[in-house]
């Protein structure tokens, strides 16, 4: 029987996503959330806390909005503004964005990560596991910081590659064996068969975590992200009673980053 982990990236980034994360888990199949301590307000902080049920993480960020150790501290990462920017990299056929860090020195990106960790540590909340968004973890310099904060507070890292699955394995670093994070695409591939088709890749005895991004549109979703209504269909397939009864008869078994 596989386990696997349904995680909605992106609390916090308007409080309408964080609605739809807590409803996708409320009344729907998703275990598992992480917060962006660039965005996330004392309100949607008090929200999780009322949900003790649903497993927390750090969605660590260093491409969109204001850092939490202060631009003073982060001259190439914010270039003479308040918030992050760092150049784009084409990917072509990737529905991920990619950026160019290799010009932000080691301590400006070790600076930013610890803060948002020890942030999200200080909230109190049992927190799980590390990720990040637009996972800038591809960046290899990005993921050793993030491993090495991950193995010194006890934490999951969330693993895109064999071998970064493999590093984790060497220092003993809580992840899973599979990553399925291109399951949902554009609104026409939004689709009960879509996700379990993904989820029909893992073996019998692997542990998978499965990416989606709930949530409720909003003016403020839209000027932040350029996924925002496709979130709702999101919401309503998350919620969907035939997606847990198809889940079951496939013999998967929920489970979140606690239980690793």
């Amino acid at each position: 029987m596989p386990d696997l982990i349904i995680h909605a990236d992106d609390y916090g980034l308007t409080g309408s996503v964080s609605e739809g994360i807590l409803e996708a888990h409320a009344h729907g199949v998703v275990t598992s959330t992480s917060i962006l301590m660039t965005h996330v307000t004392s309100r949607e902080l008090l929200w999780l806390r009322a949900d003790p049920t649903l497993d927390v993480g750090i969605h660590l960020n260093l491409s969109a909005g204001v850092p939490v150790s202060g631009v003073s501290s982060l001259p190439t990462l914010t270039q003479e503004r308040r918030t992050f920017t760092v150049p784009r990299i084409a990917d072509v056929g990737s529905p991920h964005k990619r950026f160019d860090f290799s010009a932000v020195p080691d301590a400006e990106l070790l600076t930013e990560l610890e803060a948002q960790v020890q942030a999200g540590l200080q909230t109190g909340l049992p927190i799980s596991h590390l990720d990040t968004h637009h996972h800038i973890h591809r960046d290899q310099r990005i993921f050793v910081m993030v491993l090495a904060l991950a193995y010194r507070e006890g934490l999951g890292v969330r693993t895109l590659s064999p071998e970064q699955r493999q590093q984790c394995v060497d220092v003993g670093v809580p992840t899973t064996h599979a990553f399925l994070g291109d399951w949902f695409g554009d609104a026409s591939n939004l689709s009960r068969e879509a996700l379990l088709e993904a989820v029909s890749r893992l073996g019998a005895d692997q542990r998978g975590e499965l990416m989606c991004h709930p949530g409720k549109n909003s003016e403020t979703l839209e000027a932040l992200s350029s996924y925002a209504a496709t979130r709702e269909l999101e919401l309503e397939l998350l919620q969907d009673p035939g997606l847990r009864r198809a889940l079951r008869n496939a013999q998967v078994r929920l489970i979140s980053w606690q239980d690793l």
